[in-house]
């Protein structure tokens, strides 16, 4: 079964409010989606909306011993420690999303890859933004030097941490710690691609 586009059978009008410039650094728009809803009435949900041509890289890193690198760090809305995959936006310049990929698993971690290349992509949270990822598998990765972390990575007390892919499967399914939706994701992309 492929994509369905609904939007022409929704009859979705969208407005744009620009942030630019209100002292926002993630957030740069809001969209505002308008539809009819069958009483009649006026349906509408709000969103955040990044330009489409905006993506962010994860990484999900194996090292040479098959410990799998996550970052666990402070989350503001959640005011809980998360477990995530190292990854951020994609920066000014960088035309390969492999490239930006590379970048955020060094500094983020400190480790580099022998191999890396594209897993699969998502979207963060859709019920809630337009922002998209690709997630990249990592391979051989070994530590090559300390993370270079910017203040709020470091308010954030961002952290490498290397576990089992076993510890990472039992924690999710026990719900004991906090894991961000990508790690589980990248699992299942892993899992079809019978790498465990």
């Amino acid at each position: 079964m492929g994509k369905k586009n609904r939007n022409e059978d929704l009859q979705i009008q969208r407005k744009i409010i620009d942030l630019t410039g209100k002292g926002l650094k993630f957030m740069r728009n809001i969209a505002i989606d308008f539809f009819s809803l069958e009483n009649g009435e006026i349906g509408q949900w709000e969103s955040l909306f990044y330009p489409p041509d905006i993506a962010s890289v994860s990484v999900f890193p194996f090292t040479k011993k098959g410990k799998v690198v996550l970052v666990r760090m402070f989350r503001f809305p959640i005011r809980e420690e998360v477990f995530e995959l190292p990854g951020g936006d994609v920066k000014n310049g960088e035309r390969e999303l492999q490239v930006a990929a590379e970048r955020e698993l060094l500094e983020e971690t400190g480790y580099k890859a022998k191999t890396i290349q594209r897993l699969t992509q998502t979207w963060i949270a859709p019920r809630g933004a337009n922002a998209r990822v690709i997630i990249f598998l990592a391979q051989g990765c070994e530590k090559v030097k300390q993370p270079e972390l910017d203040p709020v990575e470091k308010k954030m007390n961002l952290t490498p941490v290397e576990k089992s892919l076993e510890e990472i499967v039992k924690e999710i399914k026990e719900g004991k710690e906090n894991y961000d939706m990508q790690v589980a994701f990248a699992l299942t992309a892993l899992k079809g691609l019978d790498k465990f």
